[in-house]
Formats: structure tokens, sequence, C-alpha cells
């Protein structure tokens, strides 16, 4: 069995290798995206790898929000206490379209490519549900995400669910939010944390809110 382990170097600073270790040890292979370095200079300081994928065989994939960490178990983090995560189980081509994203990343970090063969099975489809995989990063000129829910949005006739942890949407996104739900009798909800820790981003979920009131939508704060 071959694995492979991709983590963000600074997401990753204080963990020790041994940590890693037992991995190495035995055959997997382990490497850093973009570690911290002067020379590259802060900007590239930003430029992070906030992904969280796991493909198994080639033929099941987990993707979402969660972390490797004791705090989403609910520990060391005696401000906020336990908190919930949107992570999601795949079957189906969709999970062949995710390894693809680690692949690249893999590439692009070791200079290494993925070999043919096990690791990317005929994948069979699994469900009636339709699963498109979008990556998107600072290394997009086009903003895929914020342009795939704004499709989604301005496509909708019947309802919308928008789950987000932040969200600074543009003013002719909202235009079209409230376009959309007058127009289709579209029903809208959006679902943000309660409580973050990207205390930045409070102000603009106390817009987003405001935002999703005014278009006759309803917007929640999970607690946690």
């Amino acid at each position: 069995m071959k694995v492979r382990l991709l983590v963000d170097a600074m997401g990753t600073f204080l963990t020790p290798w041994r940590f890693l270790r037992p991995i190495i040890d035995a055959g997997g292979e382990v490497a850093k995206f973009l570690p911290i370095s002067l020379w590259r200079g802060l900007y590239h300081a930003n430029l992070r790898n906030h992904r969280k994928i796991l493909v198994v065989d080639g033929k099941v994939g987990f993707t979402g929000g969660l972390n490797v960490g004791n705090e989403y178990g609910g520990w060391r983090r005696r401000r906020f206490g336990p908190w919930r995560d949107t992570h999601v189980e795949l079957k189906g081509p969709a999970v062949a379209a995710l390894q693809d994203v680690f692949v690249e990343d893999w590439h692009f970090t070791t200079g290494k490519e993925v070999e043919a063969g096990a690791a990317f099975p005929t994948i069979e489809p699994a469900g009636p549900e339709l699963v498109h995989v979008v990556a998107s990063g600072p290394d997009c000129d086009w903003e895929v995400i914020h342009h795939a829910i704004f499709t989604t949005i301005t496509q909708a006739t019947d309802h919308i669910y928008l789950t987000t942890p932040t969200s600074s949407p543009t003013e002719r996104f909202w235009w079209h939010w409230r376009r959309r739900r007058s127009a289709a009798s579209t029903c809208g909800c959006s679902c943000r944390p309660g409580a973050t820790t990207a205390w930045c981003a409070r102000p603009a979920d106390s817009t987003t809110r405001n935002c999703c009131v005014r278009g006759f939508a309803s917007s929640s704060m999970a607690r946690k």
C-alpha cells in the first residue's frame, strides 16, 4: 500500500517531525507545501494550502473542513469549545476529480508524478446525485468558486442552500440573489458559524446576514 501525505508548511509549523516519522518509517511519503523561507518574501507566506483531501484506493474520497488536530475533538479550545465542521464522503466519478486536485498539488510540491495503475481505477456511478469538484486558489486568475456559486444562484428555480464559514460577496452577487428570490419564488437559506477564529471576518458576516434578510432569505448561525 502506498501512502502520500501532503501538509501545509505553515499549518504544521509547530508539528514535530517525530509525529510524521511513523508514516515515513512504514514506507510512506511526506511533503510540506511551500516551506516558509525568507528569500521567498512575505507574499508567499500567505499562499497556503487549506485543502482537506483524503482519497482511498482511488474509489472513496473525503473532503470538507476537518483538519487533523485535538481541537476538532473539542480539546485545547477553551474559548470556543467543541465546534462543527462539514465533511463529506464521496463515491463515484467525483473521487477521480478530487484525486486530480491532490495529484497536482503533490507534483507542485515534490516534482514527482503519481504513477498510473491501481491509483486510478475505473469508477462507475455510485448514485443519482450530481457532484462537481471545484478547485480554486491564488494561482487561478479566474475566481472559480465565486463564479460557480454565482452561476448556481442565477439558475436556481426552487431553493438555495448556502453554508460557508465566512462570506463577503460582491454587491452584484447580492443583487442577483434578491432578484432570483423575488422573480422565481426561490427560497434562500444561508448558514454561518456563530463563533469564529477569524475575528476579522465578523464584519463581513454581519453584512451577509443583512443582505440575506433584505433578499427575503433566512440566515442562521450555528452555535459552534
